[in-house]
């Protein structure tokens, strides 16, 4: 019989405080777990809705649209490769820095495309020859804010150019966003959402395209059966149902987010950029980004995002997302201590 040593008992270590992951960082998910668990046999031993029609026709209820306006997929990300498909071999312009996926998605299915500096004021963008567009407000990499009104005019002075607009961070504003009803009257918009970043959900993989019927139908050609598994669409459906128990406290989190950039700027060796979201990037000059990572998961177990290699960065960058309050100050102290022993 083979003895175990004593690092083949130890207690699992501890997940890092995650500051890397642009999504919602404490959900309370007990009565949904609860559910879960009360339906968990059932939602084992029956497929899903092949047009998981019942919760497109919630969606598109609580968003005064026709159920036809949506189709379902296996997460925002996914969605983003769906519609590179549908429209394989476009010209599309890119605003950059921004989601990885974007251009990953586009250049795998043949896509020209332009890229366009994301600091580029919204009446500038130049958008002539293109056929898509892809757009983040707040964006993913630097939290930028476009307002309602700045990106209608965008999108009405360029009919025939398609807007694929990520909807995923709409929810972490105050201001006035584009709201999935405009598909309406702008059939050249293509929003994509996601229950991720929201609801802090990232395990889930369900989101959802809204958009024209036309353009639903082509992409609808190119989704596989079954891609959204029961429990995903359980879990969609519940928080659709119960949205007090999903409401985001987002004016807390957002003045904790400004506490800690404050903060951060009090360090030598850092830099905030500006930001409209509760995450933000900073550069770092004091050393790379990558040897800051390191030192924050090894010596502090907490985690941040590498946006060195992100398109249309300059400079050694993190993003950062905030956390509550008592975390936030770990993290300040993590990198107070890394900056003054460079």
């Amino acid at each position: 019989m083979i003895k175990k040593n004593s690092s083949q008992t130890m207690n699992p270590v501890c997940p890092p405080l995650q500051f890397d992951t642009a999504s919602w960082f404490a959900p309370e998910l007990t009565k949904l777990a609860e559910h879960l668990n009360d339906r968990m046999v059932e939602m084992m031993r029956f497929y899903p809705e092949s047009d998981y029609k019942t919760l497109r026709t919630m969606i598109s209820k609580r968003n005064e649209l026709h159920v036809d306006n949506i189709v379902i997929t296996a997460g925002r990300t996914a969605a983003f490769y769906i519609i590179a498909e549908a429209f394989a071999g476009k010209r599309g312009a890119i605003l950059v820095p921004s989601y990885q996926h974007y251009e990953l998605a586009a250049k795998r299915y043949g896509w020209q495309l332009t890229y366009i500096p994301e600091d580029v004021e919204t009446q500038e963008i130049k958008l002539e020859g293109e056929e898509f567009c892809w757009i983040c407000s707040p964006n993913s990499s630097t939290g930028r804010f476009r307002s309602r009104a700045e990106l209608l005019e965008l999108i009405s002075a360029h009919p025939q150019v398609f807007f694929i607009v990520d909807q995923s961070y709409a929810s972490f504003t105050t201001q006035p966003t584009l709201t999935l009803s405009d598909v309406k009257s702008h059939p050249n918009i293509i929003f994509v959402s996601s229950f991720t970043q929201t609801y802090g959900l990232p395990g889930l993989r369900i989101g959802y395209v809204t958009a024209d019927k036309k353009v639903i139908k082509e992409i609808q050609k190119v989704i596989d059966p079954w891609s959204v598994s029961t429990m995903a669409v359980e879990v969609a459906k519940y928080i659709l149902i119960h949205p007090a128990q999903f409401t985001l406290p987002i004016r807390k989190w957002q003045r904790n987010a400004l506490e800690l950039e404050t903060k951060l700027r009090q360090i030598d060796g850092i830099e905030v950029m500006p930001s409209d979201a509760p995450f933000f990037l900073v550069q770092i000059h004091c050393a790379t980004a990558a040897e800051l990572v390191k030192y924050l998961l090894e010596e502090h177990n907490i985690a941040l995002y590498d946006a060195t290699k992100l398109r249309g960065i300059k400079g050694e960058m993190v993003r950062i997302t905030s956390r509550d309050a008592t975390d936030n100050a770990k993290l300040v102290e993590a990198i107070t201590a890394f900056c003054e022993s460079r």
